[in-house]
């Protein structure tokens, strides 16, 4: 199946306490990792991604997704629309931070390579990784990388996903803190 990423200006950012079911996006590649007693998913989508933090019944789900697409209503944290650098600081438990931050940087064709070689570069040394068609033979392919660092009860996920149409690179950063 060929995969068309969206336009930028059709997606959102939407944050949800508790867990998105399957049905509702489909993965392109996912990646589990253990770490201080919780559990974290990584699914790249044709979208964007969806990343779950869970430990025990707690939890807090992240996705960039189309504007259109059907979101539940129940648990949900945050639901906004990606155009300028966007922000939500949340605090859905009280033992959980979670801050989050999309930003989207529009280059020139010859920065765009660049940072795209870069990004494909840093996924050989770690990182979830998915490289999707091209939209045609003159682009390069649109590509998504997720990569998490953390340390006793704090976090980080960084996120990449490239637009080669647009010459745009949509980038989040995730803080959780939890005790």
């Amino acid at each position: 199946m060929h995969m068309v990423r969206p336009p930028i200006a059709e997606l959102s950012l939407f944050c949800l306490q508790g867990a998105l079911h399957p049905e509702l996006f489909q993965p392109t590649t996912s990646r589990y990792l253990s770490l201080d007693d919780c559990n974290l998913d990584f699914h790249i989508t044709s979208d964007g991604h969806v990343i779950r933090w869970h430990q025990g019944e707690y939890c807090v789900t992240e996705a960039i997704v189309k504007r259109d697409w059907p979101a539940p209503k129940h648990g949900r944290l945050a639901w906004g629309r990606i155009r300028y650098p966007l922000q939500k600081n949340l605090s859905p438990y009280p033992f959980l931070h979670w801050e989050t931050e999309a930003r989207v940087e529009t280059v020139s064709d010859f920065l765009f390579e660049y940072l795209q070689n870069e990004l494909i570069d840093e996924s050989k040394k770690r990182g979830l990784f998915y490289r999707f068609a091209s939209p045609n033979r003159l682009l390069p392919p649109p590509i998504g990388l997720i990569t998490a660092e953390g340390i006793r009860g704090r976090i980080i996920i960084n996120t990449f996903h490239t637009y080669p149409i647009e010459g745009s690179i949509l980038r989040t950063q995730t803080l959780i803190e939890f005790h």
